[in-house]
């Protein structure tokens, strides 16, 4: 007797070839009239392979490689030494800011560091010069959370246009022109549920000790790349 072959698209995790295996309870099998065919060479197959690979490219585009994905309790409380560097990818939800006043700093063209201006005169401690060059740059902290835990991320110039959409300067003209649509454009980053990237890091400040959890990136969320319905595909009467 010979059979019909198919093959059932289970998970975009999984690559487009005939295995037998158990597949989340699945039991892929032959009988000894079954010919197999690894890639077979047929359109239907290849339509398929290409569904795959274009998935499994969008899925991989939506987090860093580079990153282990977890959620915040794992950040929060993973066992590092100080001043000890790990990278997380999380996706979480933002809940809003937690600081109080301008979402910028003047900023020092050449170190990046606070630029403090007294009776006129900027003066930049860490690169030790008079009169720096300096210019606005985002920094915020936003309060987000999933269903583990909360967390504080710091966040900087270019993420922070990211979230905003528009440059520092452009932010700090509507604030003093128009204080309302300045609260909207806040308000419209809140309850947003995205994936970020995060520099975590053990850091002393006097006599206190706490993690630093900075944002190195930030991706959209695209849940129909993720939720794929399963398809039974007819590769080749055998």
């Amino acid at each position: 007797m010979f059979h019909t072959l198919y093959i059932i698209y289970i998970s975009y995790i999984f690559p487009i070839l005939i295995m037998f295996y158990n597949i989340s309870g699945f039991i892929l099998s032959t009988t000894q009239s079954t010919t197999l065919e690894i890639n077979p060479n047929l359109p239907s197959s290849k339509e398929l392979l290409d569904l795959s690979n274009e998935i499994i490219h969008q899925h991989i585009s939506s987090v860093c490689d580079t990153y282990l994905m977890t959620n915040l309790q794992n950040i929060n409380t993973s066992e590092q030494l100080l001043g000890e560097v790990k990278y997380y990818s999380t996706r979480v939800v933002i809940k809003g800011l937690n600081q109080e006043g301008n979402l910028w700093y003047n900023s020092c063209s050449t170190c990046k560091s606070k630029i403090s201006i007294i009776d006129g005169i900027a003066n930049c401690s860490k690169c030790s010069k008079e009169n720096p060059e300096y210019s606005l740059r985002y920094l915020i902290k936003l309060r987000v959370e999933d269903i583990s835990s909360t967390a504080i991320f710091t966040v900087f110039d270019n993420e922070v246009e990211q979230l905003i959409g528009m440059p520092v300067t452009n932010l700090e003209k509507i604030k003093a022109s128009n204080i309302e649509d300045y609260n909207n454009i806040i308000t419209n980053i809140c309850d947003k549920e995205l994936i970020f990237s995060v520099k975590v890091q053990d850091k002393e400040y006097g006599n206190r000790s706490f993690r630093s959890i900075t944002v190195q990136s930030i991706k959209e969320i695209y849940d129909e790349v993720i939720e794929i319905e399963p398809k039974r595909i007819k590769l080749e009467e055998l």
